[in-house]
């Protein structure tokens, strides 16, 4: 009867602190209506904090090009019908709210989309590539008691009536989204 040996295990080690801040991940991506390209959200870690960067990643194998760069959070990019720009919302270093970008994929500098108090979420091109839908939080607080808190603050406390008062995985409801046109 032949012997069988069992194949040596390697246990994995543990991750370190260092092994956790070299991680690339990407995020988001939207894929170009001809099938071409994507546009990813790729996040790193800089010092203490996340940083995302947009990248153009052609789909038939070429080399990826960066699109953005810096000490922001680039995320939810969206590529226009003809393919020709991106939008995507930015948070800056030290910012609560993100704001709107559009990029000529052509080449240039980001611009911001002027918004006033309004901070985008979800985004999406009208089919012409003429217009962006986007939604933002608005109106009265529901169910917030006292001052909103500071980014990385609790709430003093809530006063909650409904059973529409949080949404699963991301957090209170105090403010109801809205669509807007830009």
């Amino acid at each position: 009867m032949a012997s069988r040996t069992r194949p040596s295990r390697r246990i994995p080690r543990p991750p370190e602190p260092r092994t956790l801040r070299d991680q690339v991940v990407l995020e988001e991506h939207d894929v170009a209506a001809d099938g071409s390209f994507a546009v990813v959200s790729r996040r790193t870690v800089t010092g203490d904090r996340y940083v995302s960067d947009l990248w153009q990643v052609p789909l038939d194998g070429g080399r990826p090009r960066r699109l953005t760069n810096g000490a922001s959070r680039d995320k939810r990019p969206r590529v226009s019908p003809h393919g020709d720009r991106v939008a995507f919302t930015r948070t800056l270093e030290g910012a609560e709210d993100p704001v709107l970008m559009l990029l000529d994929l052509a080449g240039g500098e980001p611009e911001v989309l002027a918004l006033g108090e309004l901070s985008p979420g979800e985004l999406a091109w009208s089919p012409d590539g003429r217009t962006i839908a986007f939604t933002a939080e608005t109106g009265p607080e529901r169910v917030l008691v006292g001052p909103k808190p500071k980014r990385g603050e609790q709430a003093r406390a809530r006063h909650v009536t409904t059973i529409d008062y949080r949404w699963d995985e991301e957090d209170y409801l105090d403010r109801r989204s809205q669509l807007f046109v830009v």
